[in-house]
């Protein structure tokens, strides 16, 4: 078993690595790597790292803010940060003096950035002067939602106070650590999110119990009338987060105001319950109390919308942005409490049935899909070539779900196996999914979806990956996993690149956008010329060559002068990035970009499509060998299920169920194309429990 110490070691040497390697600051670097963990995680959608927000006397600092503000149903809420790295080889304890010293230097940024001439207080175009221009236009006097975090691989105290009230300009902040504990147990869990607790002790909810504990050990199921007052105010705090995280993309990405719910609310709220079909719900758990008049519930644990994203969204614009009044509005709600060990496999079962006649699509519940498994096995089964001067090679890590690197580790009982595991699995390596599709989505020329952020980004991915599946399932073949990799590699190497220019172009603050914007200048130049670049050369190398970091430096310095141009349309940088507009103006610089000094380290496309092309090929024999193989293996009791389930559901026609009866009684062979009808089946069934 794993422990924290060791933990703690391995986090320590991995961050010195990376920091060694690109020349930045390690507490950035952990800082970095800690972020990312949280967008994971859930907690917040994106983050903007700043390098150079610390305060030469020590009065005030910044280290990365996030605004919640893409989308109509964006609750503004306002994330600062500020971290503490523990360099020493045994961590301390992260005193209340730190917490409060910390706490108070963030205070004093906010203080500055809203009454301080921004323009001459902090220095035009560096990091803290973008953020004070981002508060000063999202601040909203008895209205913002204000987060402060603090970040550090220090274990906290049991004896710090994380309760005590904090208020900035008149506004109540919440205080949120993440300490080497919590991120360990998190990671340790495998859970795909951190908790979330939603305390309703000062405004219960009347429900009325539907089903009782004794009629299934899983579920619990409850109807009830939830005050829109409470529902507004939940999504005020928590956002996105109470959206079921398998069609969490479908609805931050998809859901629109809805006019008549609108019209409803504006017009006859009082009909609003009638009118309205409510919201369907998740919990882990709940606590209630027993009244005269019933049952209140007084707290939930992770709650999940599952259905009911639009009412949501058009209740919140309009208190918030219409400010109609709510007051006297109910909603619908029926709540399923699903035991957390239960909820892996029946929260996307509800999802799809609840969210039926929205046409959720395979694409809206991706984080289930078998792409995932397929490129987990590519990743477990495939050893990349060892770098110049190591002996051996090592694997790239695809962690489909939450926690499997570290849970990996704590799967081996000694000390030298989980060594040996990381030797052969470095940390450096590992991939989960958002990164995956930031690397993709950057190499298909989609800089500015990139920029808005992990979950709208992993949504546009989805729809991608889900129809190129659907087309051509042999497209993704050991040749896809291997050029994917070489694109991680350009990427995470363009991000060492940038950071090393700290002293001399780069500020600091935006290389999450130059990144994605200086891959895609030299792919959408390389297409003028019908080139790409060779992702098997350096999928052999596992490096790119000294003569594409020259090219790629380069470029991110013309993106930069770009992005900072004191003309540009939109004031805030990162803002400015989210902009297709400005990935038009990217692209006119683009298409006028001579790369003729460089056009021998790439490749035609037509060879990379001839590889291509030889690689689904032998995919498709594999998957067909493969399909039959499994058909064959399966026992006839599972058959039965997966008919028992199809017929329940009314999914299930002649044609199928004759098939289905042949693979259970095995009375005559099957062909190959039975098979496959059958494998559609079996891999469908499998998909509404896969977690």
């Amino acid at each position: 078993m794993i422990t924290v110490e060791e933990y703690y070691e391995s986090l320590l040497s991995e961050i010195h690595l990376t920091a060694d390697s690109s020349g930045s600051i390690v507490e950035n670097e952990f800082l970095h790597y800690a972020l990312e963990k949280l967008v994971d995680y859930g907690e917040f959608d994106e983050f903007e790292l700043i390098e150079d927000g610390r305060d030469a006397t020590g009065v005030w600092r910044i280290d990365a803010i996030s605004i919640d503000n893409n989308s109509d149903i964006a609750t503004g809420a306002i994330s600062l940060f500020i971290s503490l790295f523990e360099k020493n080889p045994t961590p301390g304890i992260l005193s209340q003096a730190e917490l409060d010293g910390l706490v108070k230097k963030l205070n004093k940024f906010v203080d500055f950035s809203l009454h301080k001439d921004i323009y001459t207080f902090f220095e035009p175009g560096s990091g803290p002067f973008n953020v004070a221009l981002q508060l000063k236009e999202a601040w909203k006097p008895g209205a913002t939602n204000l987060r402060l975090y603090v970040i550090t691989n220090k274990p906290i105290s049991n004896r710090l106070n994380l309760q005590k009230k904090i208020e900035i300009e008149g506004i109540r902040a919440e205080l949120i650590v993440w300490d080497l504990n919590r991120f360990f147990q998190l990671e340790l869990s495998g859970r795909e999110r951190s908790p979330l607790i939603i305390d309703l002790s000062d405004r219960p909810i009347k429900a009325l119990l539907a089903s009782k504990e004794g009629d299934s050990t899983d579920i619990i199921s409850m109807m009830a009338a939830i005050p829109a007052t409470t529902l507004v105010d939940m999504y005020s705090q928590w956002g996105s987060r109470l959206l079921e995280q398998n069609v969490r993309s479908f609805l931050t990405a998809k859901v629109k105001v809805n006019k008549g719910i609108r019209e409803t609310i504006k017009t006859s709220p009082k009909k609003f319950f009638a009118f309205n079909n409510g919201i369907t719900a998740t919990a882990e758990s709940i606590e209630s109390e027993q009244r005269e008049d019933g049952e209140y519930i007084t707290s939930l644990e992770n709650f999940q919308i599952v259905n009911g994203g639009q009412t949501t969204a058009s209740l919140f614009y309009a208190a918030t942005k219409d400010k109609f009044d709510i007051s006297e509005i109910y909603v619908p709600m029926k709540l399923s409490i699903v035991t957390a060990s239960a909820a892996v496999e029946l929260v996307p079962y509800i999802s799809r049935y609840a969210n039926s006649q929205n046409k959720v699509t395979e694409a809206d519940l991706f984080s289930n899909h078998p792409f995932h498994v397929k490129f987990e096995e590519f990743s477990r089964n495939t050893i990349a070539p060892p770098k110049p001067g190591i002996a051996s090679g090592t694997y790239w890590f695809y962690e489909r779900a939450r926690g499997q690197y570290t849970n990996a580790q704590a799967s081996l009982t000694a000390k030298s196996e989980r060594a040996k595991f990381v030797s052969i699995n470095p940390r450096s390596q590992l991939i989960t999914k958002t990164n995956l599709a930031k690397y993709l989505n950057a190499f298909n020329l989609l800089p500015h979806v990139v920029s808005k952020g992990a979950e709208f980004n992993f949504s546009k991915f989805a729809d991608f990956i889900a129809e190129q599946w659907d087309e051509s399932i042999e497209s993704f073949n050991q040749g896809f996993y291997k050029t994917s990799i070489a694109k991680a590699i350009i990427f995470k190497n363009l991000e060492k690149l940038i950071a090393e220019q700290k002293d001399t172009w780069y500020k600091g603050g935006q290389r999450d956008k130059l990144v994605p914007y200086t891959i895609s200048f030299i792919g959408n130049a390389l297409q003028k010329l019908k080139k790409e670049f060779n992702f098997d050369e350096i999928w052999k190398k596992q490096d790119t060559t000294e003569k594409l970091n020259g090219l790629l430096i380069s470029v991110a310095e013309r993106v930069n002068l770009l992005l900072q141009d004191p003309n540009r349309a939109v004031g805030d940088v990162s803002s400015y990035a989210k902009k297709e507009a400005f990935w038009k103006i990217v692209k006119q610089h683009s298409d006028s970009f001579d790369l003729s000094p460089y056009i021998d380290i790439f490749i035609d496309k037509k060879d990379l499509a001839n590889q291509e092309l030889k690689n689904k090929i032998d995919q498709k024999i594999l998957i067909g060998k493969e399909m039959i193989e499994k058909v064959k293996s399966i026992e006839p009791r599972e058959w039965e299920a997966i008919r028992d389930f199809f017929y329940e559901n009314n999914q299930l026609n002649d044609d199928q169920a004759i098939l289905i009866k042949q693979a259970i009684y095995k009375r005559q062979p099957l062909s190959e194309r039975q098979c496959k009808s059958l494998y559609s089946l079996y891999t469908e069934y499998n998909s509404y429990f896969r977690g």
